[in-house]
């Protein structure tokens, strides 16, 4: 089964995100667990595997017609942020993804580039690791990734 997350640095926690697919794109599921810092590596190794845990591989797309949805609103308030621009600012991200036909976990530090541009994957930096590695070490990964993301 192929899963998506990514997990946020911003202000001293650290936000852990799910994605499912909807048909050729990602979305955002609602599944986000937020934890102080410093969190420890096998900890923040468990929490990115619990939130690939959460991706589905087919579900509806959201209706964005009425603005936030319930998904992007859970977020936001466990940020303690009105607007994903507030989200953003000051936030490095990496983005985690195991895929069945690619080998191992592929984690991708970004470059946020404010409102207008979102986090952009610097994908020359991306690294992949065996989908068995200990949590620890995963965490450590993470880490890693966080601190190479602008």
């Amino acid at each position: 089964m192929s899963a998506w997350a990514e997990v946020a640095s911003r202000k001293g926690r650290l936000f852990f995100k799910s994605y499912s697919k909807s048909g050729r794109a990602l979305v955002f599921n609602g599944w986000v667990q937020a934890a102080e810092e410093p969190a420890d590596d096998a900890a923040v190794g468990h929490l990115t595997r619990a939130a690939l845990a959460e991706s589905e591989p087919d579900v509806p797309w959201p209706d964005f017609r009425s603005g936030t949805t319930p998904e992007m609103r859970r977020l936001l308030d466990t940020v303690g942020v009105k607007t994903y621009g507030q989200y953003q600012g000051g936030a490095k991200q990496v983005s985690i993804e195991l895929d069945d036909r690619k080998p191992g976990l592929m984690i991708t530090p970004s470059r946020n580039e404010g409102r207008r541009g979102g986090f952009v994957a610097l994908e020359d930096q991306a690294v992949t690791l065996s989908r068995d590695i200990d949590d620890a070490k995963l965490g450590a990964a993470v880490r890693a990734a966080l601190a190479a993301s602008e």
